[in-house]
């Protein structure tokens, strides 16, 4: 591995750690590489689990959104026809 290879490896490294370089120090290149791998799975998974959460609550609140639609079309049906009574006291 050429110096600048390594170079923008252990920028990259010091990224993934959010560390500026010090885990690497620490536990030498080959651990930290090992330790990124573990962290980027870990992200990835998370961020497909949010998702998943995510489109299922997207589909709540389109259920939600389409269950208040019916509900208001009720309410003003419901409405026009009180407004009808009132007016009409013969029904």
């Amino acid at each position: 591995m050429t110096t600048r290879s390594e170079a923008l490896l252990s920028d990259l490294l010091a990224v993934i750690h959010r560390d500026g370089g010090h885990h690497t120090y620490r536990v030498g290149l080959d651990e930290s590489v090992r330790h990124a791998i573990t962290r980027i799975q870990l992200l990835i998974q998370d961020n497909d689990e949010y998702q998943t959460t995510f489109r299922l609550l997207e589909q709540r609140l389109s259920a939600t959104e389409r269950e208040l639609e019916q509900l208001r079309r009720a309410g003003a049906k419901h409405a026009h026809t009180n407004k009808d009574a009132s007016e009409n006291p013969a029904g």
